[in-house]
């Protein structure tokens, strides 16, 4: 068993799996998922501890996944983090409504990424 922590990437873009690999290097456990559907079935198995989601998806955009995830007991309190290239504030206040825990704007830097699981996983994670 690992004690690397395991990292969700809800994205539809091939480009944002690659950078997100590179990013998080061999320090995450991270799985990819190109849609909603794809996400809602897979966290139930892999139990992440932290989920980064984009908006505009096909089948289920970033707004409904997030909606069905927290109709979950299970998952309530896991930190999901919407990636858009979307960043009004009226887009920022309907993740934050529906139950998003932070945002990064697309296209990200590795340093986003990290700072986030740092904000939302502990300080010593991803030093």
């Amino acid at each position: 068993m690992t004690d690397k922590k395991r990292i969700l990437l809800v994205d539809d873009s091939r480009s944002m799996h690659v950078a997100a690999r590179s990013a998080l290097g061999d320090e995450f456990e991270l799985v990819c998922c190109e849609d909603g559907l794809e996400a809602i079935a897979t966290i139930v198995e892999f139990k992440p501890d932290l989920v980064f989601m984009d908006i505009m998806m096909p089948k289920l955009d970033g707004y409904e996944t997030v909606a069905l995830i927290r109709l979950n007991e299970m998952f309530r309190s896991l930190p999901i983090i919407m990636m858009s290239s979307k960043g009004g504030v009226f887009d920022l206040a309907h993740g934050k409504l529906l139950g998003f825990n932070g945002n990064i704007v697309k296209p990200f830097q590795a340093a986003d990424l990290l700072q986030s699981i740092r904000e939302h996983l502990g300080d010593e994670v991803a030093a």
